[in-house]
């Protein structure tokens, strides 16, 4: 009897085959088509075990953001100070990605196109561009509609002081 794999090796596949192919994919259901990140033996929707990956144009928006000061990893080291942004994707997902080609600091909103650099044959760095000169400048970045669906950042979001107000 096999044993089934663990979930290193699920996320071993994806990454795999982004390498192989230098396309984002996210798993999704067969069964509700749900598209879902990171991979899992089961839909957290519906509880299928019916999951394969497909691949993604990768666009969506910035969700939160943070400039990383400091790497113990020698990969990361040339790179510092770098951003990482928090993107959710049109299809659902949300991925963390390296943030690149922003004149300046990303913010949350901003529409972004994210690709994979494949690092080794097992391995890739998710990216995230902005989608058009307009979106990163940040003029006009958002349509009147999105402006007011946008997230509020969490560092401006109320802290509950009582178990009251605890959501």
């Amino acid at each position: 009897m096999s044993r089934p794999p663990r979930p290193e090796e699920i996320a071993g596949e994806l990454f795999a085959l982004m390498a192989r192919t230098s396309r984002l994919h996210v798993q999704q259901c067969t069964e509700c088509h749900r598209s879902v990140h990171p991979p899992r033996y089961f839909c957290p929707i519906c509880g299928s075990a019916r999951m394969a990956f497909v691949p993604l144009d990768g666009t969506g928006v910035v969700t939160s953001w943070t400039t990383v000061e400091y790497t113990v990893d020698p990969e990361w080291q040339p790179l510092v100070p770098y951003d990482v942004v928090v993107v959710e994707l049109s299809e659902g997902p949300r991925v963390v990605a390296l943030a690149q080609d922003f004149p300046r600091t990303p913010h949350a909103g901003a529409p972004v196109r994210v690709t994979v650099q494949p690092m080794s044959d097992a391995f890739v760095r998710y990216i995230a561009r902005p989608e058009s000169a307009r979106a990163a400048t940040g003029c006009g970045a958002l349509s009147p509609s999105q402006a007011s669906s946008a997230r509020t950042p969490i560092a401006d979001a109320p802290i509950p002081t009582t178990q009251e107000e605890m959501p």
